[in-house]
């Protein structure tokens, strides 16, 4: 005996994909029960609203991640100018400063750059609320 899946529960993409999917010889009575979950406007319309709502936390999650990141690569490459003297390069990869009179200034720069770069992404997902 075959368990037989609770279409009611599945999201909007999952019932399309089914409906692509599925057998409709074999399975004539599932594939119907899928058509009249999608032609019900009430259940489609729930299903629309779970979907803008997840569509709504992924946003602000990659807004999260977004604003870490760009606070934290200058703020690291910062830290490394300033604590070691070193600089990435694009061909010989590390490049020694010994002077702290260059280090300090593109430090502070850098820290600048990561920290105004979080600010605006900040900015940018307070104005949405």
């Amino acid at each position: 005996m075959e368990i037989e899946p609770n279409y009611s529960e599945y999201s909007l993409e999952e019932l399309m994909e089914v409906l692509d999917n599925i057998d409709k010889e074999k399975y004539q009575e599932r594939y119907m029960k899928v058509l009249a979950l999608l032609d019900d406007e009430e259940h489609c319309r729930k299903l629309a609203e779970q979907h803008k709502i997840k569509e709504e936390r992924e946003a602000i999650e990659n807004e999260k991640t977004e604003a870490w990141t760009t606070l934290l690569f200058p703020s690291i490459a910062g830290f490394l100018v300033l604590f070691f003297g070193l600089v990435l390069t694009r061909s010989n990869g590390f490049i020694h400063i010994e002077s702290m009179w260059f280090r300090i200034p593109i430090s502070f720069l850098l820290f600048c750059i990561g920290y105004s770069g979080y600010m605006k992404v900040r900015g940018l997902s307070t104005d949405k609320d």
